[in-house]
């Protein structure tokens, strides 16, 4: 233990004596301190003992390290000094205090520290510095949200509505702990759209973000962030593979509290190894999975290139710094506000008209949200404007314009091709079939049917009275209400000042089924 008094000796003359010793000196005695100490218990539990003595007693002499602690009424959070030594964060009678360890459930915890390589310490997670803590003013939940977004515009120009997203994200990730359940969070685009500037921008705000570059190993990624639970960001993570890629399954089962990845250790076929995946991840990506279950958990972001001139092409020297005060304020408003944030009271948007996939994404977000006077309307707000963009998006997609051009034709505000002018009466159109909308958007009628089979549409064969002659047509129908209020939902969208933004399925588009269901 002289290693241990010698550091702590040190550490008292420098507090007298603020300027005589350098941070980096300082840094590299504890990290000799630490690993001195650790070779000496792995010493003391290798020695055998004489004959002559008795049986010794076992004791498990593994040390128990961290990153955070919840227990019933606190969090206790890793973080450490400007010399590198960790320590534990926590409330206590309303003001921040620290331990070098903690008990729980009669043994001895000690905070995460990070790794070391030639006696540096290698910063892959964003641990928060205690200076940064101590000097951080005490703010509310508006002010921090106003400081993150200051803070991202200097580096990143995205809409208001992508910005708030990014708050809200940020600040879950927090809290996440708190929830069974986490979206991630990804950035796609091609190279130079600025992708890994926003990775880096909001994923440094994040709660212990881990550094996984994409070459990385899934092993190696897997294992530290078992030693840190906090959140996951992955640059250029163009996996290959579908469902049964090894990163695949494991982002896959990571959305939910719960879910182990058991990996069998090739050394030894006989020993499995367990991974918790479970935590908030923030991904840059060129190409989308190729696997649709790992595309739903994502609330994705498609960066472009900005046209401000006020935003640097390389992060400042005191982008840094920046983040660091930014850090330190946000785990003192974490420790602070940690009991205020109840889980069973997120924000409940069942009233409104919002696809099943976006409220499971989006509700989380809510968590911190409830810290506001005005939290939930400025969710309900958000989570309404998220739908209508989305709505949007994909009615310009190859499915949502397709079906847009269908129900265009059958409401009469759009004409057939010239080829199909007998289809059109003065009391409406009598049919729209698949060649008919295959030739008025230019592709085959084969093309058509499979688009709008996607979305729920089916054909039916009915007999229709063209000019003086009876016609056997196949034509595009709706099976029933659920089927079109679904269709409605995610693939038409009209401007705001429209009253229309939940039509009725024309009488032309109702399959048989359909019309006996509504008498």
């Amino acid at each position: 233990m002289n290693e241990f008094k010698n550091a702590g000796k040190l550490f008292d003359f420098h507090n007298e004596n603020e300027e005589s010793i350098p941070q980096e000196d300082m840094r590299n005695t504890a990290i000799i301190a630490i690993e001195k100490h650790r070779k000496a218990k792995e010493e003391e539990a290798s020695i055998e003992p004489e004959e002559s003595d008795p049986e010794p007693v076992k004791t498990n002499l593994e040390t128990i390290n961290r990153s955070f602690v919840i227990t019933e009424d606190r969090i206790y959070l890793s973080v450490m000094d400007k010399a590198g030594w960790p320590e534990f964060a926590y409330m206590e009678s309303s003001q921040i205090s620290y331990a070098p360890s903690i008990q729980k459930d009669g043994q001895d915890i000690y905070p995460q520290s990070l790794p070391s390589h030639n006696g540096a310490l290698v910063p892959i997670v964003g641990v928060p510095i205690r200076e940064f803590i101590d000097e951080a003013p005490d703010i509310e939940t508006d002010e921090l949200c106003d400081l993150i977004h200051n803070h991202m515009k200097r580096y990143i120009d995205a809409p208001d509505l992508d910005m708030e997203m990014f708050i809200h994200y940020i600040l879950f990730t927090w809290f996440y702990k708190k929830l069974n359940t986490t979206p991630y969070l990804r950035f796609i685009g091609d190279t130079g759209k600025g992708k890994s500037r926003f990775l880096k921008v909001i994923s440094d705000l994040c709660f212990y973000p881990i550094t996984a570059e994409g070459a990385s190993t899934s092993s190696g990624i897997m294992r530290f962030k078992e030693k840190w639970n906090g959140t996951l960001k992955i640059d250029e993570a163009d996996f290959n593979g579908g469902a049964e890629s090894t990163i695949i399954k494991y982002l896959n089962l990571g959305f939910e509290e719960g879910r182990l990845f058991i990996k069998t250790n090739k050394a030894n076929h006989q020993e499995q190894e367990f991974f918790d995946p479970f935590c908030p991840k923030v991904i840059a990506m060129r190409n989308p999975f190729q696997d649709n279950a790992t595309e739903g958990r994502l609330l994705s972001f498609a960066p472009r290139e900005t046209t401000r001139k006020d935003i640097p092409s390389n992060l400042p020297p005191e982008y840094n710094e920046c983040v660091e005060n930014i850090r330190g304020t946000i785990t003192r408003f974490v420790l602070r506000n940690w009991n205020r944030v109840d889980p069973n009271n997120l924000i409940d948007c069942r009233d409104m008209e919002i696809e099943g996939r976006l409220k499971q994404l989006t509700i989380p977000l809510s968590l911190t949200l409830q810290l506001l006077p005005d939290g939930e309307e400025r969710f309900r707000n958000y989570i309404g404007r998220r739908q209508d963009e989305l709505k949007d998006l994909r009615s310009k997609s190859w499915e949502g314009a397709m079906f847009n051009y269908v129900y265009s034709l059958a409401k009469g505000e759009d004409e057939p091709h010239l080829d199909f002018a007998q289809y059109s009466t003065d009391d409406g159109i009598l049919a729209v079939t698949p060649s008919m909308v295959a030739k008025g958007h230019g592709t085959t009628a084969k093309t058509a049917s499979q688009t709008l089979a996607s979305i729920g549409m089916t054909t039916e064969q009915k007999t229709v009275r063209l000019q003086e002659k009876s016609k056997k047509t196949r034509l595009y129908v709706v099976p029933d209400e659920n089927v079109w209020r679904e269709i409605i939902q995610r693939y038409y969208y009209t401007d705001e000042e429209s009253d229309d933004k939940n039509p009725d399925c024309p009488e032309v588009l109702r399959s048989k089924r359909y019309a006996a269901s509504m008498n």
